[in-house]
């Protein structure tokens, strides 16, 4: 079955601020903490939505790089859920 995931692109524009690159600094963590995901192998996670995607055909998922990176970063800050 194909991937049905909203595409996680960092180069996205938005409506505020424009790119993300403009709103925070070159040295960001988050520029560090996605580079490090970027190299993860995230199929175990992958396989779950994909036979979450099988039973209910109306599921979307963000991008596995995407959550992680929100994840790791909330974690590393001490963010916690709303």
């Amino acid at each position: 079955m194909a991937k049905t995931y909203k595409t996680y692109l960092p180069e996205q524009d938005l409506l505020l601020p424009p790119s993300l690159r403009d709103w925070l600094p070159e040295n960001h963590l988050v520029y560090c903490v996605s580079d490090v995901v970027d190299q993860l192998d995230l199929s175990a996670i992958e396989s779950v939505y994909e036979k979450k995607i099988a039973v209910n055909h109306r599921i979307t998922a963000d991008d596995d790089t995407c959550d992680m990176v929100i994840c790791v970063i909330r974690w590393l800050t001490a963010i916690s859920s709303s």
